[in-house]
């Protein structure tokens, strides 16, 4: 006779099991107060607290009801500046704050997202007699650029904070240091864009124990170091990180900023200059402290005098510092750059004209991106003599017809995957493309996923020993039940943006990316629903459409490697996750998962 299990006595690992499907607002709202064990295991499993995107009615029972139990027990919180519209009751905001000490009085780690300066002004005054909080990572942020706002962050907490980071889309801050006994002498870490590099005297006065710096300077009319002159060396100083983009850097202004770090271990420096001195390793080298053990370079060098000898500039090079060059006569400037180049993003300066469907979008596309040159059709754009790479950023259907006019120019392709609309699209276009002897890119964007390129990194670690299986597990949000109108067209099959292509061709690509290619397979394609309901933009019905585009899809084989593999990809949204992906070796296993 079978026995019926309820889930409150399911054993531990089987709890914790189903708890990584969950998100935590999940856990703690549908699992909190069942039982004394799951309150316990709730309290050790939620150290990390996220209540981005929960309902009114979820974030009211949490924050009266849960958080107060078990916050002691939070050593990382998120914070999101949109909550005070979200929350209609002043009394709850104000709860919040005003016990934000003593509600987490273990929290070391604390997320600010999407806040103005102003919120985020009056909401520091609450982050104050913290213990433990030392780190304070800011995203998002935007307003007026306060030139006290960066002095209040530092200061936080008492001047306890030790790790400061502002995120690439946070805005440029002002710093104007009057009060000189001002010393955040407990920042050890800061990542922040600045807006002028006349600033970085006061901050690293500001900041003299700082041990890791990365700085983004924004575009100011000119470049001056003079306020470095009064400041003395950064002896605690192991990491330094310079980005600036359009403006012009000389060689005496890095030699100032090096002569205050004499202990770097690392050092970054992604810089325009029109010095030749910065571009000639020799002179370079001789500035470097001793103690420095790696360096990454992308210097883009412009030239006066052309045609400029990329051998004679890379002989200045010593042999411990490789680089590379990328030479650009017509716009007279070369980068140079140091191999490998580990850095998240670069930008390049090239000449750029855009066609869209007309040209008074055309034209308003062009002004929003700072472009000089817009056209009414590819056809134009391909006509184009400065133009040596067109880039096709639309609906699958287009593709073809869009690629073809540059192919048959002569000018590089960079397409969005796939390709085409099927197979017989793909192969006319890479045949044009080898007939023409074109540089051409497809785009995979799953290989540059930081988490991809982790699971791969730990996997050719070996730490996971012989990979034996793996398995991934994926939802197609598009082709669920539902779709809006404006995404009608990939229901059809024959627009060739269906899940198969789309979310199929990005995953088992990132798939075998980390793992390997497939030696052999089989796959199985299913279209378990035959219709799906149109919806207006404010979601209404309008009615029910053919749904050809397959919404299952099933494969499995053996990889290059050896090990088994599989996939299982299934249309619409589902309440556990959309995506499951997991590893497994001898020595271990890895999982990646979509909360």
């Amino acid at each position: 006779m079978a026995t019926i299990s309820n889930f409150e006595i399911l054993p531990e690992e089987i709890t914790l099991h189903v708890f990584q499907y969950l998100s935590c607002a999940d856990i703690i709202y549908g699992f909190y107060n069942l039982n004394t064990r799951f309150n316990s295991t709730i309290t050790y499993f939620c150290h990390s607290m996220n209540l981005i995107g929960v309902t009114y009615k979820q974030f009211d029972c949490i924050l009266s009801n849960i958080l107060p139990q078990i916050s002691s027990n939070i050593r990382s919180f998120v914070v999101n500046g949109n909550w005070a519209s979200f929350i209609s009751n002043k009394l709850h905001a104000t709860r919040f704050e005003l016990t934000l000490s003593s509600m987490f009085p273990n929290l070391y780690s604390l997320i600010l997202e999407c806040f103005i300066d102003t919120d985020l002004i009056i909401f520091l005054k609450e982050i104050r007699d913290l213990k433990y909080l030392v780190k304070l990572d800011i995203k998002r942020l935007t307003g007026r650029h306060s030139s006290e706002l960066l002095k209040n962050i530092l200061t936080a907490n008492n001047g306890r904070l030790k790790s400061v980071l502002f995120d690439q889309d946070s805005i440029f801050l002002s710093l104007k240091t009057n009060d000189k006994n001002i010393i955040c002498s407990n920042i050890e870490e800061l990542t922040l864009n600045l807006i002028d590099c006349d600033m970085l005297g006061d901050l690293l006065k500001l900041i003299p124990n700082v041990r890791r710096l990365r700085i983004s300077f924004g575009q100011s009319p000119g470049i001056s170091t003079t306020t470095l002159m009064n400041v003395s060396p950064l002896i605690q100083l192991k990491d330094f990180e310079l980005h600036s983009y359009g403006m012009f850097w000389e060689f005496s202004n890095i030699v100032d900023i090096l002569s205050k770090m004499p202990s770097l271990h690392r050092l970054t420096l992604d810089l325009y200059t029109d010095d030749e001195r910065l571009a000639n390793g020799q002179n370079l080298v001789i500035v470097l402290p001793l103690s420095l053990v790696e360096i990454q370079l992308f210097i883009l060098y412009y030239f006066s005098e052309s045609p400029i000898k990329t051998d004679s500039l890379l002989a200045t090079w010593p042999k411990h510092i490789p680089v590379s060059c990328w030479l650009n006569e017509p716009d007279q400037y070369t980068i140079i750059h140091t191999i490998p180049y580990n850095v998240h993003s670069i930008l390049i300066p090239t000449a750029i004209a855009i066609a869209n469907s007309t040209i008074e979008s055309s034209k308003s596309s062009a002004e929003a991106f700072g472009v000089n040159k817009y056209y009414a059709t590819s056809e134009e754009l391909a006509q184009d003599p400065d133009i040596d790479t067109v880039v096709v950023s639309v609906k699958v259907p287009l593709h073809k017809s869009l690629i073809m006019p540059a192919l048959l120019q002569g000018k590089n392709a960079i397409v969005e995957w796939p390709l085409g609309r099927n197979l017989q699209e793909a192969e006319e276009l890479t045949q044009l493309a080898r007939s023409k002897g074109v540089k051409t890119m497809v785009g995979l964007q799953g290989r540059q996923s930081s988490v991809v390129k982790k699971m791969k990194d730990i996997i050719s670690s070996g730490k996971l020993g012989k990979i034996l299986s793996t398995h991934l597990y994926a939802g197609g949000i598009l082709w669920g039940p539902t779709i809006d109108e404006s995404k009608s067209y990939i229901a059809d099959i024959e627009n060739g943006a269906n899940m198969i292509t789309v979310l199929g061709g990005h995953s088992l690509d990132a798939m075998c990316y980390v793992l390997g290619e497939f030696e052999s397979l089989t796959a199985t394609t299913h279209n378990a629903r035959k219709t799906i309901e149109l919806r207006d933009e404010k979601g209404n019905k309008i009615r029910d459409i053919p749904l050809t585009s397959h919404d299952q899809m099933s494969v499995s084989g053996v990889l290059t490697s050896g090990a088994y593999a599989s996939a299982h990809l299934r249309g619409g949204s589902y309440k556990g996750t959309n995506l499951l992906w997991e590893v497994e070796g001898t020595l271990g296993e890895l999982q990646l998962v979509n909360l």
